[in-house]
């Protein structure tokens, strides 16, 4: 068998054995050889040519749109339609923000196990928000994959989010499939994400990274993404007058709200709103919350512009004049204080699962956090029972904290076999010496 004639093999057992004309690669396709044979079938349609070489259906379709739509394969990049700050904005107002706490999650070990570049774009293919493993991130720059660009089909032709929005489907894009040559070294998947309601699509979110890390998974995880970030946008519908709520803000990076229509993670800044209005039950006016959350530069238009989003996610759970929340809103940061004025320290334990709105650094939240902390660790000083300071010390707060392990070893009986285990743990096994003897390393 020719060369040639291998390669086509290779590319015809790909395409064949795909279970879906969505996915480019099979688990087992060389992926090098798929490559040279998909370019040679792209050379021949931009000749406007019949590709000699097997080429999918919908990258066939697609590449013939970006040809009718004078797309140029070897100069066109992705276009900067608007600044960083300004797709920042609108990421900030787009109605896939309140699911960044769960695709962060969601592919976290992901992208830094495989260095790969997590990509969400509006409706148009706009760039708007951006996460992944720090080398990609600088790798994708030559990709112009930056906030404001545009990935559209009509900017820069056949590509896994601009195909997705144009098929209203699920897409993986592999290596030469893309329209523009130099996009050619990557891979990427995209999925359409839609309203639950209207079934419009409101966004795509994108997989992307170098070709000799794709996977056909890729395709299979980022449809799935998009599922559940349509399952949180259901979750957002604004939550009826008059029904219990439950927010909790002790969650450490995961602050959420339970109603009848189940959790919802916040995102930061709608953690931070809920929490200031949280810790100040007689309200804020505008300018007060505006200060709180900008410090002295802060305008109150800006806040009457943050709660207006706010309201429009949560409903009147939030009210004005002042802002303050509803008497139907149950916020364990609240029940946290009572619990500890009654010295109900095992109650207090049972609620405090991590610090409070942890990623936020706003100055009053910050010390809020460093107050309640300090309390609970207080209680735990002062208390005489042991189980309760067991359980402190294996919370995250607690799990290195000496005076607490002290304050149990009092407490244990010599002979319980607790307090060997607690002494060895305070007195780990020296490590080899550093080099030239200073002192030991750990």
């Amino acid at each position: 068998m020719t060369r040639i004639g291998a390669e086509r093999s290779v590319a015809e057992m790909s395409i064949c054995r795909n279970a879906s004309p969505w996915l480019a690669l099979d688990a087992g396709g060389e992926w090098r050889t798929l490559a040279c044979s998909v370019a040679r079938a792209r050379a021949d349609v931009l000749m406007g040519q019949e590709p000699a070489q097997p080429v999918r259906e919908v990258i066939r379709r697609s590449w013939q749109r970006s040809c009718s739509t004078g797309v140029d394969p070897d100069h066109a990049t992705a276009p900067s339609v608007m600044s960083a700050n300004e797709a920042s904005a609108r990421w900030e107002q787009h109605p896939l923000r309140e699911a960044e706490p769960l695709l962060r999650d969601l592919f976290d070990e992901l992208v830094y196990d495989t260095r790969q570049l997590v990509l969400i774009c509006d409706r148009d293919g706009s760039v708007i928000w951006r996460y992944g493993h720090p080398q990609t991130l600088q790798d994708a720059v030559g990709m112009h994959a930056d906030l404001g660009s545009n990935w559209s089909e009509r900017s820069v032709g056949t590509n896994a989010i601009g195909t997705a929005l144009a098929e209203r489907h699920p897409l993986q894009v592999f290596s030469t499939e893309h329209f523009a040559e130099w996009v050619h070294g990557w891979t990427c998947s995209a999925a359409p994400v839609r309203d639950p309601l209207t079934r419009e699509v409101v966004g795509v979110i994108d997989l992307s990274g170098l070709a000799d890390t794709a996977h056909p998974h890729s395709l299979g995880f980022v449809a799935a993404a998009a599922r559940l970030a349509e399952s949180q946008l259901v979750r957002s519908a604004p939550v009826p007058a008059g029904t219990t709520v439950e927010l909790h803000l002790l969650r450490g990076e995961y602050p959420t709200l339970i109603s009848a229509g189940g959790p919802r993670m916040l995102s930061v800044r709608h953690a931070e709103l809920l929490a200031l209005l949280a810790i100040r039950p007689e309200g804020w006016s505008a300018e007060a919350l505006a200060i709180a959350l900008y410090g002295e530069r802060g305008k109150s238009v800006t806040v009457r512009s943050e709660v207006s989003r706010l309201r429009q996610c949560v409903g009147p759970i939030v009210q004005t004049r002042p802002y303050r929340l509803a008497d139907s809103v149950r916020s364990d940061i609240v029940e946290l204080q009572r619990l500890l004025e009654d010295d109900r320290l095992h109650a207090s334990l049972e609620l405090y699962r991590g610090q409070f709105v942890s990623r936020s650094e706003l100055p009053l939240i910050v010390e809020w956090r460093h107050w309640l902390d300090g309390q609970l660790r207080s209680a735990v000083l002062r208390c005489n029972d042991p189980t309760a300071i067991e359980r402190y010390l294996r919370c995250g707060e607690g799990h290195d904290d000496e005076q607490a392990m002290d304050r149990l070893l009092d407490l244990l009986a010599p002979a319980d076999p607790r307090s060997e285990a607690l002494r060895r743990h305070r007195t780990p096994a020296p490590g080899p010496l550093v080099e030239h003897g200073c002192r030991s390393a750990r």
